[in-house]
């Protein structure tokens, strides 16, 4: 979804908080984030 909203006029995204740190499996990454999203439709 993320892709796709990048990749087109018509809606646009923002990740306002991001974080990430180490998990406890190694070469993995654990973390959240906030993402406001934006999409226009014609009717």
């Amino acid at each position: 979804m993320m892709h796709e909203l990048e990749n087109t006029n018509d809606g646009m995204f923002d990740i306002t908080q991001l974080n990430f740190k180490p998990s406890s499996k190694k070469g993995y990454l654990r973390g959240s984030f906030t993402l406001n999203c934006a999409y226009m439709r014609e009717k």
